[in-house]
């Protein structure tokens, strides 16, 4: 079956935040004549994977996120006008779910694993602007929200997805540009 575009750039939204989250997370090295100690609480010693409550749960933000944003209007969910345009069929919606639910479980340390394209590549040609990434994160934040997913856990998904503007985004948003009229035109010596 052939993946819609949508479904990818959610998955590739994931992936990003996931190793985003896993660089962050990296110990760092120390020469081998030199010891290590190492202390941890258990909040860190879990992933934030087993945190959010495994896959089952991240499923259900997953699911809850794709219906979110397919209704917002400020989020072009079907990316219509631009040469990715995706018909959001119930197939292609149940896919997209799918693959948000597998590159969350990735991108939060679960043992799921992605095989999708990188997300600059995947999203190259939907002209995303910074507007309606803005838009995707308050639907995923929502998203936790409705299940009950706790602060901590919550500010840690959501830097994930910032983690992942720039990779995403190709068009910044739009702000209005003024036009010199003649009301607002300099005024000076005339030739």
């Amino acid at each position: 079956m052939k993946r819609s575009r949508l479904v990818r750039f959610c998955v590739c939204l994931c992936v990003t935040a996931i190793a985003a989250q896993s660089l962050a997370q990296q110990p760092t090295t120390t020469t081998p004549t030199q010891p290590t100690t190492t202390i941890t609480t258990p909040a860190a010693a879990k992933s934030l994977y087993d945190r959010l409550g495994g896959e089952k749960a991240i499923t259900g933000i997953a699911n809850d996120f794709v219906d979110r944003v397919a209704k917002d209007p400020k989020v072009n969910f079907t990316r219509h006008g631009t040469s990715k345009e995706w018909k959001a069929t119930p197939e292609n919606v149940t896919a997209l779910k799918h693959s948000v639910a597998q590159y969350l479980c990735m991108a939060t340390g679960g043992p799921q694993k992605y095989d999708g394209k990188d997300l600059k590549t995947l999203h190259q040609g939907m002209q995303i602007t910074a507007t309606e990434f803005d838009a995707m994160s308050t639907d995923f934040a929502a998203s936790l929200d409705h299940s009950h997913v706790a602060k901590p856990e919550h500010d840690e998904f959501l830097k994930i997805v910032a983690g992942t503007k720039d990779q995403i985004v190709e068009q910044p948003s739009k702000t209005p540009t003024v036009t010199p009229t003649a009301a607002t035109a300099p005024t000076g010596s005339k030739k």
